[in-house]
């Protein structure tokens, strides 16, 4: 994995926790 691949998935692991916890509120 590149730099970039990496801290993108790190990045959208990150807001699908953030998104995961809030639960419906979100959508």
């Amino acid at each position: 994995l590149s730099l970039l691949h990496y801290s993108v998935s790190k990045e959208l692991e990150h807001i699908n926790n953030l998104i995961k916890k809030k639960g419906i509120d979100l959508v």
